[in-house]
Formats: structure tokens, C-alpha cells, sequence
């Protein structure tokens, strides 16, 4: 049986390099590589695809369901046939999720696989009641450097110049974001701490291998030198240090961290019914990136695209 390994936390706070470093285990199975050429991917599987396609225990719910997953770039990129639906005819989202994982997995001959998914922080006790052999990884960063990432990746994106004032509420709505990820981590934590461990950035970045250690512990797979190797270009918004430091003011720091503690006595039902109001409004919107493949192959293109391709040539390494 295969066993599953979920990667979570707030965006920006090192997601990625985690996972690449999990996924460079000779055991564990993870999707990586794409345009961006940054590692491992994400499929945002529970949080914006799964339960909006209707009961799947009705044919032609899961027919659709079948058909739009196999579309997505994540899927392309596993090389596998949508068929393995079909023979299995899957009456669950998470039986829809597993048996992927278990056909990409088996296909590598590896025994682990691992998916990274910054907004399944929000589904991560769902997750622990789907997959009971499944383990989580959080990954948490002081949040002042997380909004300096989010800031500037924006900016990069939109290719627009934004205005204080719209920056102000941008940043608020990342404190609120930010908070609403690592309130359902740490519930799921002092619920079954054996089930998922969180991992400060900063660890990471000053001890890397004596972390990665703690992480292979927990995880029950043995430590190899390899997974300290950098297969991937690093995801990173900035192309140097010097750039980072101009992202925010010191004012705007200041008022981070004045209400940074703030949003934290906030309760996590509060967060909860935050997020599921959002995302019934949501509806069945995807990121663009989801589709990408299919977007390029049809020739759609956007100019998030374009900024990004522009600015990424500009990156080291």
C-alpha cells in the first residue's frame, strides 16, 4: 500500500524547497519539473477541486469530474492514463485522489507519494481522516519575510504598479490568510500530533540537514545525503537580498507585526467559517495555472504568463 505525504503551510513560506527535498528520497514518488522548472508541483486537489463536481456515485458526475482532472497539468504531467478511473470507476473524491497517487507511485516503484499543496493546509484534518497512513509536513516562515515573497511575486504577476493604500489591505489580507493556514495546521496538531509536524523555515535555512533529519523521523523513511542535492532552481521571488529588502517600508512592517499577534487571538472557528463562505463564492473558479498545458497547447496564453516568463529570466541559477 502506498503511503501518502502531504506537504502544507501559507504560501511563500518554503513549500516547495520542502517537498523537492523529500521528493530527492529514493522512495518517495512526487510529480516535478513544468515550465517554471522549479520541482515539485501542486494539484490544490482538496481545496478547490474535490466535492464542487457533485456526487460521484452519480455517472455522470464522475464522468465530468474524470474528464477535468485528466486535463490538468498536474495529471498530464504524472504520464499516466485516465483510464485508471474508468476500470476503477472511484465513488469518492479521495478514492479519485488515491488511486492516482497509487497508480504514479507504483509506476516509479517507490512506496511513498508526496503532493504539495499550500491550500490543503485548510482541509488538512480531512485529509488525516481520508488517508490513515498518510502524514502531514507544515512548514511555517516568519510571516514579515512571507509577506515580503507574497508582495513581490504579485507584482511580478500583475505587472502593475500598486498604490500604499492598496497595498495596505493586500498585506492585512495576507496577515488574515496567514493565520487562517496555521490555525487549521495547529488544531490538526493538538489533535493527533503523531499525524503531522510542523517545521520552521528558519530551521530549514540555518540547520538544513539536521532538520531534514527530524523530518525523515517523523515520516519513517531513512535519511540519504541525496536529499540535500538541488535538482531544481530555486523558487524564489527576489534575484537578490538587496531586493528583498525594498519590498516593504519599515512602517509597513511595523504595522505587520502590531497585528500579526492580534489575528492570532482570533478563534479558529472564526477562520474556518471564513474560508468555507469563500469558498462556496468561489464556485469551481481554478487558478490559471491548473490547465496550463492544455492552455499552451491551444495557444491561451495570459499576461501572468508573460510577466512571470519576463521576470524568471532574470533569476539566478
Amino acid at each position: 500500500m502506498v503511503s501518502p505525504i502531504f506537504v502544507v503551510g501559507a504560501r511563500r513560506t518554503g513549500t516547495t524547497w520542502l517537498g523537492n527535498i523529500i521528493c530527492n528520497h529514493s522512495d518517495v514518488a512526487g510529480i516535478q519539473g513544468g515550465a517554471k522548472q522549479e520541482g515539485i508541483n501542486e494539484t490544490v486537489f482538496f481545496s478547490h477541486l474535490a466535492g464542487k463536481y457533485g456526487d460521484l456515485k452519480d455517472l455522470n458526475n464522475l464522468l465530468q469530474f474524470i474528464e477535468i482532472f485528466s486535463n490538468s497539468n498536474y495529471f498530464i504531467q504524472s504520464g499516466l492514463d485516465k483510464e485508471i478511473f474508468y476500470r476503477a470507476k472511484p465513488q469518492t473524491y479521495q478514492a479519485v485522489f488515491y488511486i492516482f497517487m497509487e497508480h504514479f507511485a507504483k509506476k516509479q516503484g517507490k512506496d511513498y507519494f508526496l503532493e504539495k499543496s499550500p491550500p490543503h493546509s485548510l482541509h488538512v484534518e480531512e485529509i488525516a481522516g481520508y488517508y490513515k497512513n498518510a502524514k502531514i509536513v507544515a512548514i511555517k516562515r516568519n510571516i514579515v519575510e512571507q509577506i515580503k515573497s507574497a508582495s513581490k511575486r504579485n507584482k511580478i504577476t500583475s505587472g502593475k504598479k500598486i498604490g500604499r493604500l492598496r497595498e495596505l489591505g493586500l498585506n492585512m489580507k495576507r496577515v488574515i490568510a496567514y493565520h487562517t493556514y496555521y490555525k487549521h495546521i495547529k488544531r490538526l496538531i493538538s489533535k493527533q500530533p503523531d499525524r503531522i509536524m510542523l517545521v520552521e523555515y528558519e530551521d530549514l535555512k540555518r540547520a538544513t540537514k539536521e532538520t531534514v533529519i527530524r523530518v525523515c523521523e517523523f515520516l519513517g523513511i531513512g535519511f540519504q545525503e541525496q536529499m540535500l542535492e538541488q535538482r531544481y532552481r530555486a523558487n524564489t521571488s527576489f534575484i537578490d537580498n538587496s531586493e528583498r529588502k525594498q519590498v516593504l517600508s519599515a512602517a509597513q512592517e511595523k504595522l505587520i507585526n502590531i497585528v500579526d499577534p492580534l489575528f492570532g487571538l482570533l478563534p479558529y472557528t472564526l477562520y474556518h467559517l471564513g474560508y468555507k463562505v469563500r469558498r462556496k463564492l468561489a464556485g469551481r473558479k481554478l487558478p490559471p495555472w491548473v490547465f496550463s498545458t492544455r492552455r499552451e497547447q491551444y495557444g491561451l496564453t495570459n499576461s501572468i504568463d508573460d510577466n512571470w516568463k519576463r521576470y524568471k529570466g532574470q533569476l539566478k541559477g
